[in-house]
């Protein structure tokens, strides 16, 4: 099916849910998203408070399109990247959150071993990471949160293989400004299918209203003994990790529409569900959205917003144009009780399945629960609409009132588009590009590290060979 087949559908889907758009032409459109050069082939994005900075980070779908590697526990690039100024700086390692206003930000590296991680700050200093000894720990993901002050690392390591896959989790929360440990738990967890694969609020958030108020969820699935189908929702406090409230992800009948939760098999949501958390800008309320997971994506069927403090679901939602609506990544609008989705499906094309650019939404808590703020739709768009697919993102973020879009390459955007010259790279990035040459040197890689060839890896593929596949 080409794109504009698949554009078409997609809008005709849109009309008949009865959804609307403030955009009609191509300037008009433009005044929604600012397109992010600098950030080109960022799969993350995290901002500072102010905006005046940003830790865009190279990973997931980068590393599969650069190296062929598509196993998340091998880290990327990490840039510090402004508007105005531009890249300022790169390490390899795993992103950290946002940076603060001043360009100070936190990543977790490995160092000479693989499995062997530290916590490093921009300006100086750095910490061991511990886990328990015993088996291989694999990164899941890591959050600094610069409104609370929350740090941590989630690590996990697998105890079951296979579809019935059970992980252990290790959480460590840090002190971003001293570099030391504050408190670590151990918990036992079935990670959704799709928290393996780096895609940004898939299973952990931050989030929290001042100062010492952070907090920390885990979305997990049901574990084997379970009879209740659910997701579940662990929050713990991020000063102790000690357990805030538990859970279950609000879900509705896909034919009811009705706010009724129901028990679903557990069987139907390890296979074919998934979610994606992520705390709204004023970092007080949870968006949780549940639905049919496929090829990094979701197809939303229930939207739902819980008090950080409690639990207390505030509300959920399970319109029509929530489930015409897609879901790759889910950021938060900053300053709002609103979060965005980037709708990034793979669709089917000529025998293959491709990223799609099919726009972003918008998810609120007040209001209008559904709405589309970046519409790629032909009608839309006008004469220029088949331009509009070169900005096509793998990370969105929000500043003043826009979406902030970061290409998948410098080289793919239209000319007008781009904010300078200074960033090159071919449509699909590579190590070879100039946009990333620079910084891989700079960081002194010298080709991906986690080749089979290493002694590491070899032990720890040794070690996941010797795990169950069912308990």
């Amino acid at each position: 099916m080409t794109f504009e087949r698949v554009a078409v559908l997609w809008l005709g889907a849109f009309l008949l849910s009865g959804g609307s758009c403030s955009v009609s032409r191509n300037a008009k459109h433009r005044s929604t998203f600012s397109v992010f050069s600098h950030a080109a082939g960022a799969t993350g994005l995290h901002r500072s408070p102010k905006g005046n900075w940003w830790v865009a980070e190279l990973r997931g779908r980068w590393l599969e399109h650069a190296w062929g590697l598509g196993v998340m526990a091998r880290p990327g690039l990490v840039k510090l990247v402004s508007f105005e100024k531009g890249v300022r700086s790169a390490v390899r390692g795993f992103a950290m959150g946002a940076p603060d206003d001043q360009g100070r930000f936190l990543w977790v590296q490995e160092h000479d071993d693989e499995y062997e991680y530290h916590v490093h700050a921009s300006d100086q200093g750095s910490l061991a990471l511990s886990p328990p000894a015993e088996g291989y720990w694999f990164f899941q993901s890591a959050h600094h949160d610069q409104r609370t002050g929350c740090a941590v690392v989630v690590l996990e390591q697998p105890v079951v293989r296979g579809q019935r896959h059970r992980e252990r989790i290790w959480i460590a929360s840090v002190d971003p400004v001293r570099l030391t440990i504050k408190a670590t738990t151990t918990l036992d967890a079935a990670l959704p299918e799709d928290g393996h694969t780096g895609i940004i609020g898939v299973a952990t958030a931050v989030g929290g209203t001042k100062r010492g108020s952070g907090v920390f969820t885990l979305a997990s699935l049901p574990m084997e003994d379970s009879t209740d189908g659910a997701f579940t929702l662990t929050t713990l406090s991020c000063e102790t990790l000690k357990p805030l409230w538990k859970a279950p992800v609000p879900m509705v009948t896909e034919d009811a529409g009705a706010r009724a939760t129901v028990e679903h098999k557990v069987w139907e949501n390890r296979v074919f569900k998934g979610v994606r958390v992520a705390y709204t800008g004023t970092g007080q309320y949870l968006a949780v959205v549940y639905g049919r997971a496929g090829l990094g994506t979701l197809r939303p069927q229930t939207l739902s917003f819980l008090d950080m403090a409690t639990g207390r679901v505030e509300r959920v939602d399970a319109s029509q144009a929530l489930i015409l609506s897609y879901c790759t990544q889910l950021v938060a609008v900053h300053g709002r009780d609103a979060v965005l989705a980037l709708a990034l499906p793979k669709v089917r094309n000529v025998g293959d399945f491709v990223d799609t650019f099919f726009g972003v939404y918008e998810y609120a808590l007040q209001g209008t629960a559904v709405g589309q703020v970046v519409d790629i739709a032909r009608s839309t768009l006008g004469p220029g609409w088949e331009r509009y697919r070169g900005i096509q993102p793998h990370a969105i973020g929000s500043l003043g009132g826009k979406v902030v879009l970061a290409p998948v390459s410098y080289d793919a955007i239209p000319e007008d588009f781009r904010r300078d010259g200074s960033l090159k790279s071919d449509p699909s990035p590579s190590p070879g590009d100039d946009e990333v040459t620079p910084w891989l040197a700079q960081v002194k890689l010298r080709g991906p590290s986690h080749q089979d060839s290493r002694v590491r890896v070899k032990e720890a593929a040794s070690w996941l060979s010797t795990l169950p596949s069912k308990e």
